[in-house]
């Protein structure tokens, strides 16, 4: 999820005040901001739209973790075996010297 950076002005003073007290009971500034700002989205935003960006989202998160997924190199041999043994792997045939009758796509 591409994150986006809120500048917002506000008294110098009150600030260093509410950061020390914070410090004091081990608050997160940060962390109680962002949970402020959720507030308000669940406030304001209607849920059918929420609805919408959490399904984008997630679609987002899925495409991701598939373009991540890393195979072990045996793995990655077994599934090359898998597709040369099931005539999948048209570069396994070249490599082997074999010739396709098929003239073009051949699928």
């Amino acid at each position: 999820m591409k994150q986006a950076v809120v500048t917002i002005k506000y008294d110098e003073e009150k600030l260093n005040a509410v950061k020390q007290y914070m410090g004091k009971k081990d608050a997160d500034f940060d962390a109680e901001l962002k949970e402020v700002l959720g507030k308000m989205y669940e406030k304001y935003v209607p849920q059918a739209v929420r609805e919408y960006i959490e399904s984008r989202l997630q679609s987002k998160r899925q495409t991701a973790s598939r373009e991540k997924t890393v195979r072990h190199p045996a793995v990655l041999r077994r599934m090359s075996r898998e597709r040369r043994k099931h005539g999948q792997d048209k570069d396994s045939e070249s490599r082997a010297g074999e010739t396709s009758l098929c003239e073009g796509d051949c699928e």
